[in-house]
């Protein structure tokens, strides 16, 4: 118990004194920049004191320790802006179920329009998925998976049925009017193919004179707003693996066992998988939004290429000879997630790095505390364990002592070159209370 405690102390107090070692340089560099340190430690304190309040004075107060949230509109915010009265009026809708849309008033137009979005969208996603099946089975076919993709095309039919019937509902009045001012327009319809090669008539699919046209902006901006939040959740969720698998990295680094290694092998490899399959959803998102021609959509979605998906290395990196030059991804960097501007994420990031020093200094503190205030007696532990010790050599050392008297000479054991301890009572509680015991040695011969 003693050896427990004494490693438990040692451990506190080495990771206490290297994590304030850290904290002090840090802050010394935060002063040489002007960063308002003095209000970060305000906050500090306001959240602790939120922590362990009984009667809090708010319901809820945002951790510092965590980077504020991205303010990138969500598919969820797009739908309820485009149905405000459906939201005012309590309604709740099913994401993707197609047989939500309704007529008349009861839901508005650009309601109905956003729910026919949204699910075109998720129609797309099943397209893409049925043709990955479709490419695994033409390379190494089999009768089962012939079976599932009969059973999955089957299904988008039938989704597709409903979608086309929904899509003349709304787009159907507006079309009418088009082909009779848009003459010389080839307009889009619904072609005898497999579902996942079907073309989806949505507003991107029309030719530019129609997306342009005064009349039709109401469904090329719905679908504007919904592809720039398909964008913006792909590319939330590309930091949010990344930061994933940049922990996995951490966690395995400096190990040297096979399965340290190999432990969260399996989930790298998941994550890099859902990696790529976001890039897809972003790249086609993307797509969409450069054929609806907005200039301002091209410079803030940009290509994704093979370094920004990679997990983000530490900014004092960039001072390593060669590295000077290095920048961060600009998807660390976009206008809907910290500015355009670097500082701004640099400063961000290095108030994080404060706030999680501090928290860390602060837990090995405590840690040491507890392990002083737990070793409180060792020294007494350890007086004991030595008289013990001393009480019971002393015993067998005269139980020796008096069978040897009773043997015969000749059949003694040979005890070369051997001390044994023999102390009187007295001259053990002599010892303890002068220290640490420090026994005298006295020669048994007979």
């Amino acid at each position: 118990m003693a050896h427990s405690l004494k490693k438990k102390f040692e451990k506190a107090l080495h990771f206490r004194d290297k994590n304030a070692a850290e904290l002090e340089e840090l802050e010394s560099t935060l002063h040489s920049n002007d960063m308002p340190l003095d209000e970060w430690k305000r906050h500090e304190k306001e959240f602790q004191d939120y922590v362990v309040s009984p009667h809090p004075r708010c319901k809820t107060m945002k951790s510092p320790y965590q980077p504020e949230e991205d303010t990138a509109p969500t598919t969820k915010d797009v739908l309820v802006a485009l149905g405000a009265a459906e939201k005012q009026s309590g309604e709740k809708r099913k994401h993707g179920d197609s047989d939500g849309l309704e007529d008349g008033g009861a839901r508005s137009m650009a309601a109905n329009l956003g729910a026919l979005l949204i699910i075109a969208i998720d129609l797309e996603r099943q397209q893409k998925a049925l043709k990955l099946a479709v490419e695994d089975n033409r390379k190494a076919p089999s009768a089962q998976k012939e079976h599932s993709i009969d059973e999955a095309r089957q299904k988008l039919v039938d989704k597709m049925d409903t979608w086309f019937a929904n899509h003349t509902a709304v787009f159907g009045p507006m079309i009418a009017m088009l082909k009779e001012e848009l003459t010389d327009v080839a307009w889009p319809s619904r072609e005898p193919c497999d579902p996942e090669d079907q073309i989806l008539p949505i507003p991107s699919i029309y030719p530019e004179a129609v997306q342009n046209h005064s009349a039709f902006m109401t469904f090329t901006s719905a679908e504007r707003l919904l592809r720039q939040a398909q964008a913006n959740e792909a590319l939330r969720d590309i930091r949010n693996k990344l930061g994933l698998q940049a922990f996995l990295f951490r966690k395995t680094a400096g190990t040297f066992s096979q399965s340290a290694k190999t432990r969260s092998g399996k989930i790298l490899q998941t994550t890099r998988d859902k990696i790529d399959e976001l890039c897809v959803e972003y790249e086609c998102a993307r797509e969409k939004l450069n054929i609806l021609g907005e200039p301002l959509d091209s410079h803030n979605y940009q290509p994704l290429t093979t370094p920004d998906c990679q997990p983000l290395k530490l900014w004092h990196d960039q001072e390593m000879p060669g590295q000077q030059k290095k920048e961060i991804p600009w998807i660390w960097r976009d206008g809907a997630y910290r500015g355009t501007n670097v500082n701004s994420w640099a400063n961000e990031a290095t108030r994080i790095e404060w706030f999680r020093a501090s928290a860390r200094t602060m837990r090995w503190t405590e840690e040491w505390w507890k392990g002083e205030s737990e070793k409180g007696g060792y020294d007494l532990v350890s007086r004991g364990a030595a008289a013990f010790a001393a009480r019971q050599a002393a015993m067998y050392a005269r139980l020796l002592h008096d069978a040897r008297k009773h043997i015969p000479e000749h059949l003694h054991i040979p005890l070369a070159n051997t001390n044994i301890m023999v102390l009187s009572v007295t001259q053990i509680d002599t010892q303890l209370n002068s220290g640490m015991p420090s026994f005298s040695i006295e020669d048994v011969d007979d």
